[in-house]
């Protein structure tokens, strides 16, 4: 939704204790297989030979002719089977081209699933956010760094949490199974109900990354423009080809 309350007042609890958005309407691509991470090195900006299991990079996916197709977040996650397994995460408008962009570059061995129907995704900002979990969870989550990713377990369900969000906040995204979705929502509003948490919408999001100096495709950037006009250069990689 755009609000839960007055905008303002999400807006503060983001930045003044913590707020939590349903953010299940980006897109949620897995990309798996032994032929996965040639199929992103050459369609990504960033170079993510490198990239650790349990990490995350943010860049672009551009079209044949540079122009940027979808901002995005890259997830290394543990693999479950033959090769690496990936977890993309897009825009709204651009899960449908980003699915076709990767079906239509695929390499051998490559296997991509449109997870967005069945993965549900949180976004947990604020500097209360920490004692929220712990408040549910039980777990420390502190020292997870930043673009860093651990699975834990909530509720008895497995939940992939990212040290990612879009606020400038220290933050978390929360990616769950969606028949597990509402239970956890109700928990973490209900753990975080006495630490100023409020569940916060779309509007307060636009404030606080707008604030924060965070890029909105279909706002600020999309297909008719490139890295260099959208001042994105840091985060394309000179040295590997895409």
């Amino acid at each position: 939704p755009s609000h839960f309350t007055d905008p303002a007042d999400e807006y503060h609890a983001v930045r003044g204790a913590a707020g939590l958005f349903d953010v299940g309407f980006l897109g949620r691509i897995e990309v798996a297989g032994t032929g996965a991470e040639s199929l992103l090195q050459s369609l990504f900006t960033r170079d993510i030979s490198k990239m650790a299991e349990g990490t995350a990079l943010y860049g672009l996916l551009l079209n044949a002719s540079g122009f940027i197709l979808d901002t995005v977040l890259v997830f290394k996650l543990r693999p479950e089977g033959p090769g690496d397994r990936f977890l993309v995460t897009t825009d709204a408008v651009c899960t449908d081209k980003v699915l076709g962009w990767f079906k239509k570059n695929a390499h051998k061995n490559t296997v991509i699933s449109d997870l967005t129907g069945t993965l549900a995704q949180f976004s947990l900002q604020g500097p209360q956010d920490d004692a929220v979990l712990e408040a549910l969870s039980g777990v420390h989550f502190k020292k997870l760094k930043l673009k860093h990713i651990k699975t834990t377990t909530l509720l008895d369900t497995p939940v992939i949490v990212s040290r990612t969000g879009f606020t400038g906040e220290r933050g978390y995204e929360l990616f769950v199974p969606v028949d597990k979705a509402v239970a956890l929502w109700n928990a973490l509003l209900t753990s975080g109900s006495k630490l100023g948490l409020l569940p916060c919408g779309m509007t307060s999001r636009d404030m606080l990354r707008l604030e924060a100096g965070y890029v909105q495709y279909g706002l600020d950037v999309d297909e008719t423009r490139t890295p260099v006009e959208s001042n994105l250069m840091t985060v394309v990689d000179h040295h590997k080809s895409f």
